[in-house]
């Protein structure tokens, strides 16, 4: 019989989640009937892997596991996931309980998200401190260090340590333990991403900056190439679409904080310095609109207004199927040195098929050469 491990392993492990042991019900049972076992034989120890792959009804796992989480997308890879393991145990419905819809994310106002989303959080936090969270949750957008703490969210760092089919040395130990919160395992993460970069290539070549020899790059160093630039064209911006003129300041303020000591130190004159030549970009899109293209800062569609500019094409014909939704984006902004992106597994890609006007992505680190990782 398979325990819990195979829901933590196969679908768990891969995702931002968050289970609630708060309370006793028919999900219990399910882990319950998926804890039997747990030594297990060597002999099951060694199934073939084909083997993982048949349902196997003698396990006898059945049930309904609820998957709770602020916003679901259809074909994502929790849902993928779910799908998988509802083939392997034809028993089990794993189902989602969400508040906001792929449709209502592209149909609602950015306030409008933020309203449903809060009351979604509140709502959450009643649950849990009422003992009434049945659920696994997923992709929490919330500080739950408390619950994490307190017992309301159950420790996962049990089946790391108990779970003879998970090899600890598989994993990025040391971000698991990042997450960790008074020695317990409240949260496993989805993956982890680091601060990436993409910069204009004919602003790269005006000062005369080699792309291909590019590694990583500082935020003092893209502020020295902005200011250099800006110079024969002040109203370029810093950042595609004007996310913020504090667009850095993730980036930047690793060098002031002192994790190992608990401080930070915002009063020193390099950060001074800092926020005056960041306060001094050009941080403007008058023409875009501030609630669904302001802040937009994909490199793709930066490259392809660059593409436009450089050869004078209809962004209706570059963009295909996505002209509706990005052309005025891509007509109306104004150039900019650098567009910004989380690089994650998926984002490699960009290092593999390398665009044709943007170059990247590159990690960017603070000014003393520190990468941040989400």
């Amino acid at each position: 019989m398979k325990k819990l491990r195979l829901i933590c392993s196969i679908l768990l492990a891969f995702c931002l989640v968050l289970p609630c042991s708060a309370c006793q019900s028919e999900q219990d049972s399910i882990y319950s009937q998926a804890m039997d076992g747990a030594s297990g034989s060597s002999e099951e120890e060694t199934a073939s892997e084909s083997a993982l792959q048949t349902p196997q009804p003698e396990d006898g796992l059945s049930g309904t596991l609820t998957i709770k989480t602020d916003s679901y997308l259809k074909s994502s890879s929790i849902d993928l996931l779910a799908e998988e393991f509802m083939q392997l145990y034809p028993q089990v419905e794993i189902e989602f309980d969400y508040e906001l819809g792929g449709g209502e994310l592209n149909s609602l106002s950015r306030a409008e998200r933020n309203m449903r989303r809060e009351s979604f959080y509140a709502q959450l936090r009643l649950e849990l401190a009422s003992g009434e969270g049945d659920y696994i949750l997923y992709n929490v957008q919330e500080d739950l260090d408390l619950p994490g703490v307190s017992g309301l969210l159950e420790d996962l760092g049990e089946y790391f340590k108990n779970d003879p089919e998970i090899d600890p040395d598989e994993y990025f130990t040391q971000v698991l333990d990042a997450f960790a919160v008074g020695g317990r395992t409240p949260v496993l993460p989805l993956s982890f991403m680091y601060n990436g970069i993409f910069f204009s290539k004919p602003v790269l070549q005006s000062l005369d900056v080699d792309s291909s020899a590019i590694q990583s790059v500082s935020c003092s160093e893209i502020l020295d190439w902005y200011e250099r630039a800006a110079e024969d064209n002040p109203e370029l911006n810093l950042i595609f679409t004007s996310p913020g003129k504090d667009a850095l300041f993730a980036a930047e303020k690793c060098r002031y904080i002192d994790l190992e000591n608990k401080t930070a130190d915002f009063e020193s004159p390099d950060f001074l310095r800092f926020l005056e030549r960041t306060a001094a970009v050009s941080n403007d899109d008058p023409e875009l609109d501030p609630e669904s293209e302001i802040g937009i800062s994909d490199p793709g569609l930066m490259n392809e207004k660059l593409r436009c500019m450089e050869t004078g094409a209809d962004p209706s014909t570059v963009l295909g199927n996505f002209a509706d939704l990005f052309g005025h984006l891509v007509t109306a902004s104004r150039p900019a040195l650098a567009a910004q992106m989380n690089v994650d597994l998926a984002g490699m890609i960009n290092i593999l098929q390398p665009m044709e006007y943007v170059a990247g992505p590159y990690p960017y680190t603070s000014s003393d050469g520190r990468l941040g990782i989400t």
